[in-house]
């Protein structure tokens, strides 16, 4: 995705950015002998309507967290040391029905959502932390300090059964946050930040 024109050098075909659309031509066209050296995906991909991942083909047994799940992409932020932004561009979400439902087949009693920045969107993450409450699920992902703003989020995710937030703090320094483009963490103090999490039994690995 990065670097399509040089892996193409040594690739019989290639797949830029995401593949839910062109990993399945690209398996279509090889099996009518039309490979293509090159596959991108459409601008306009939306995360709705997609098949549930078929989670009973995995081999449960060789993994440490085998429950796991996606209901965005991307980051609204863009930090000039991450790759994110220019390697997938805007962000997505999927329907948080389709997320809900995709849990109730796997029925866990732990996840891990692989969300790059879960509550990008807050209205969203709230809606979707209401929605995973009765579901009774202890739960871990990644975060920005912004939930720290927002002491409703808050609640709501210690709800929904959050246990555990990966949180980047960087640096003390808010010139260096700032360099960073990151100057939102530089809104709250971490020690603030971290009482918070806590007092709602959330741990934080930074």
């Amino acid at each position: 995705t990065l670097m399509p024109d040089e892996v193409m050098q040594h690739a019989d075909a290639t797949v830029v950015g995401y593949a839910e659309e062109t990993w399945p031509q690209l398996l279509r066209d090889f099996a009518a002998g039309k490979l293509q050296r090159r596959y991108d995906q459409s601008p306009d991909l939306k995360l709705e309507n997609l098949p549930l991942p078929r989670r009973d083909l995995m081999p449960a047994k060789y993994y440490i967290t085998p429950h796991t799940i996606e209901a965005t992409r991307g980051c609204i932020h863009k930090c000039e040391f991450c790759v994110v932004p220019s390697a997938w561009g805007r962000p997505l979400q999927k329907p948080i029905g389709e997320v809900i439902a995709d849990i109730r087949q796997m029925n866990p009693r732990k996840l891990i959502f692989l969300d790059l920045n879960l509550i990008s969107d807050t209205d969203y993450a709230k809606e979707l932390f209401r929605a995973l409450t009765p579901l009774r699920v202890r739960w871990g992902g990644l975060a920005t300090t912004m939930i720290a703003w927002d002491d409703e989020l808050l609640d709501l995710a210690a709800a929904s059964g959050c246990g555990g937030l990966l949180l980047g703090f960087e640096s003390l320094s808010d010139g260096a946050l700032a360099e960073s483009r990151k100057q939102f963490s530089s809104r709250v103090e971490y020690r603030t930040v971290i009482e918070k999490l806590h007092a709602r039994d959330i741990a934080i690995q930074g």
